[in-house]
């Protein structure tokens, strides 16, 4: 189930829920959720039974599973695709970029020179 799920990772991204039953070994499912959360840029929620997992991009796993139990069978898993929602309002996003602002080196040909920036030969 775990590499069929993880092949079809492109398809899902637009997917907004999944039921599974009937599940065998779930706790193998884990890393193939974990890693197509990556891929498709989505945090996924993965409920098997009463346990729960949200993933956050291949980078994090929170979880109320903490026993540690072998789980042989589930009767439902579902999987829940979560819409990246921005948390900064506008007026934070103009503060954060006045702040980078003072960050940024003005690009001179004087500057390329002495090591400041790519140098002349960028062709980016």
């Amino acid at each position: 189930m775990g590499v069929n799920f993880f092949d079809q990772s492109i398809q899902l991204k637009d997917a907004n829920n999944i039921e599974i039953k009937n599940l065998g070994f779930p706790l193998l499912f884990i890393p193939f959720v974990s890693r197509t959360s990556e891929i498709i840029g989505k945090r996924i929620f993965l409920k098997i039974d009463n346990k729960e997992f949200l993933f956050n991009f291949n980078q994090a796993v929170y979880s109320n599973y903490l026993s540690g139990d072998i789980v042989d069978k589930s009767e439902k898993a579902e999987l829940k695709f979560m819409e990246n929602n921005n948390l900064f309002s506008e007026v934070e996003w103009s503060e954060l970029y006045k702040l980078s602002e003072n960050t940024f080196v003005e690009e001179t040909d004087e500057l390329k020179q002495s090591a400041a920036g790519a140098g002349l030969t960028d062709n980016d």
